[in-house]
């Protein structure tokens, strides 16, 4: 870990904004080509193909695909934002950690990198001591950033008193996506939170709505595109409808998403990124 925050850190942070939106572009091109051709390409399945899957051509008629390709979209769209987020989070650790360096103090905003994120000092002074006692910075910033989970990299940006541009995306409105969604995305953020709740149900609760989805999507589902589906039935889509869908997300009730979810998710990601960079550019670089 500590070769990769070197690497990261080696090149200028506008590199990886460039770079998320050229993968970006790239998930969302690829659902859309999927999505397209898939119905004219399915009869081309071999049975070879089939056997490899475990599926058989009576099962196959049951595999609903299209929904298949969707959640596989939804979730490389969370993993793209949460490795570029990741990064983020490693410049921000990196740049207060020169700002003590150079000082020689640790500014009061900033204190909260030691005293509230919780670092394992075990495994540092194991890997430190492992090094040859080489690269303290390194082993430091590798404990100190979460390795997944949108929620935990949050709350090392505010423990280290890296908040205003926290802020900054708490308070976008759909009015900085200009993508055409209307007053579907109310808040671009809430978007981005919402699918990686929508991500976590796809691949931990079989795509179905659990607890963790009721606590923290609810409070602010009718900021996002899948207000469509929980919403008072005249408001619903037939889909929604068809499955009986309440105004609020219910244990138990299948995980749904469309084109919409995916691009409206795409763009709320891709104006997120902005904000961090523009923050980044005005912040650190001026």
């Amino acid at each position: 870990m500590a070769q990769r925050i070197e690497e990261f850190t080696s090149k200028p942070f506008n590199y990886y904004v460039t770079k998320f939106r050229r993968r970006l572009f790239r998930r969302v091109v690829e659902y859309e080509v999927l999505a397209k051709n898939l119905e004219r390409d399915m009869d081309k399945v071999t049975e070879g193909t089939l056997s490899i899957l475990a599926i058989s051509q009576e099962d196959l008629g049951r595999v609903q695909i299209k929904d298949h390709v969707e959640k596989a979209c939804m979730t490389g769209l969370k993993a793209e934002f949460e490795l570029f987020f990741t990064i983020y989070c490693t410049f921000v650790v990196d740049h207060i950690l020169s700002i003590i360096e150079s000082t020689g103090e640790i500014p009061r905003q900033h204190k909260g990198l030691l005293k509230q994120v919780k670092i394992n000092h075990t495994k540092f002074f194991e890997a430190f001591m492992k090094s040859g006692l080489r690269d303290a910075r390194g082993h430091f910033i590798e404990q100190a950033i979460p390795k997944h989970g949108l929620g935990l990299l949050v709350d090392l940006l505010t423990n280290c008193g890296w908040v205003d541009v926290i802020e900054s995306l708490e308070n976008g409105s759909e009015s900085s996506l200009d993508r055409g969604f209307g007053t579907l995305i109310k808040n671009p953020w809430k978007q981005v939170k919402v699918a990686f709740q929508v991500r976590h149900a796809i691949e931990h609760t079989f795509s179905k709505v659990g607890s963790g989805f009721v606590y923290h999507a609810t409070p602010i589902i009718n900021e996002t595109t899948w207000s469509r589906y929980w919403a008072p039935v005249s408001q619903q889509l037939p889909v929604a409808q068809g499955l009986g869908f309440s105004e609020r997300p219910k244990i138990g009730d299948r995980m749904l998403l469309d084109n919409i979810d995916i691009r409206g998710t795409a763009a709320a990601m891709s104006w997120s990124v902005h904000m961090l960079n523009d923050h980044w550019d005005t912040q650190v670089l001026s």
